[in-house]
């Protein structure tokens, strides 16, 4: 999972307990990060707020100007009104507007907002416990497997070709493939 490891991270992180969670409003509304937050830090002051417009910039690219930084002040600015200390970025998406939430951040909170992801605290905690059970591949034996996106196989519910444009920003380079899925079934 995605929750625990970065919820297990901001409650430790965290001096003030004060926490703050980003994410579409379907993460928002499930709660999970904050009843996460709570098993683990039970006086933790969570503030939780949904940002889905971050969604589509990240994936237009729009990670950086006017436009992002105008959407993150309306999301983010009531922030100024807490103690926050620690940041989750809730959502995949959000870290490629990291640079642009931190630079609000610096200038309206009063002291410093550590931002944290979940895809590296996910990537931190499972390389934890690879190396626990001893199956860490060591660096110097070249690029870990699946590393060459020749290799990976990407499943997308939405147009492929978007994906594609998309993985650019998330990968650094273009993939060689994407297939599109018919999720509908599954829901059933």
């Amino acid at each position: 999972g995605v929750v625990t490891p970065v919820a297990t991270e901001a409650a430790e992180r965290s001096d003030t307990g004060s926490i703050a969670v980003t994410g579409t409003r379907a993460t928002i509304t499930s709660r999970c990060y904050e009843q996460a937050l709570e098993r683990l830090r039970p006086e933790a002051k969570i503030t939780s707020i949904p940002c889905p417009l971050f969604v589509p910039l990240a994936e237009e690219g729009w990670t950086e100007g006017h436009v992002p930084e105008e959407v993150a002040k309306a999301y983010l600015s009531k922030l100024a009104e807490t103690d926050i200390d620690t940041l989750i970025l809730g959502c995949t998406h959000y870290p490629l507007l990291r640079t642009t939430i931190a630079t609000l951040l610096d200038s309206i909170m009063p002291r410093h907002v550590t931002i944290l992801d979940s895809a590296q605290s996910t990537a931190r905690t499972l390389a934890a416990l690879l190396e626990e059970r001893g199956l860490l591949k060591d660096a110097t034996d070249g690029e870990p497997a699946g590393h060459d996106k020749e290799m990976m196989r990407f499943l997308v519910t939405d147009e492929p070709r978007g994906f594609m444009g998309t993985a650019v920003r998330f990968f650094g380079g273009p993939v060689a493939r994407a297939e599109h899925i018919d999720i509908t079934p599954l829901a059933d």
